[in-house]
């Protein structure tokens, strides 16, 4: 069962190029849709809402949505749906605010509690979150400035605890996370975004880059 829950919150390198400098507010567009790839499957996301530096967003199989999500700053779960299970964070959002502007060597630690809304399940959280680099990541062939995140989540419910380890690719651009890998117990888990349609009136200027030297990830 822990298992489900820690990708329940979460879920949820190289030569590069310096991300842009963030605004106070999330740069996220209302509207943006994309395809993610997760597990080998693809999904279809759309964000339906931004507002006071939390995006709401959700993920579609076969046109029925099936994951619904609040992000703080569209970087950490603060509540979501997942296939009709329901899950909450509470803890003091703007703690996430210590690590912006986004750069390597910024980092946070605060505690909270998870609460399953199924069952009356709660456990205790103590959460690191850490900027370890920056990158880019090619989407369509279009090459994203992203920073690295570390996030480590150590679980407590009465005499047991787990921990699991998240590596997010952040687009301080976009104001959202590209590409997640999930280490927990068992095998890791991944999802990126493989296309993305920003809104024409707040597409960001951007070109292709086939320099030689530059890495995607």
């Amino acid at each position: 069962m822990i298992n489900r829950l820690l990708l329940l919150v979460i879920l949820a390198v190289a030569a590069c190029s310096p991300p842009t400098q963030e605004s106070k507010f999330p740069t996220t567009p209302q509207g943006i849709t994309a395809v993610i790839s997760q597990q080998s499957q693809d999904f279809d996301w759309e964000v339906t809402d931004v507002a006071n530096n939390i995006i709401t967003a959700s993920t579609f199989w076969n046109g029925e949505r099936v994951i619904h999500r609040k992000l703080y700053r569209g970087l950490y779960p603060i509540y979501g749906m997942e296939f009709g299970k329901s899950f909450e964070v509470d803890f003091d959002y703007e703690l996430l605010d210590q690590i912006f502007p986004l750069k390597p060597g910024n980092d946070v630690t605060f505690e909270g509690t998870l609460n399953l809304l199924e069952g009356n399940y709660q456990a205790s959280t103590i959460v690191h979150i850490q900027v370890k680099d920056t990158g880019t990541l090619e989407i369509d062939g279009v090459s994203y400035p992203v920073h690295i995140i570390k996030i480590s989540t150590q679980f407590s419910y009465g005499d047991v605890s787990d921990i699991t380890h998240n590596t997010l690719y952040y687009s301080s651009e976009l104001g959202l996370t590209l590409k997640s890998v999930t280490k927990a117990a068992g095998s890791p888990s991944y999802w990126r975004i493989k296309s993305i349609d920003v809104p024409k009136d707040a597409k960001p200027k951007r070109r292709r880059n086939n320099r030689a030297g530059t890495v995607m990830i």
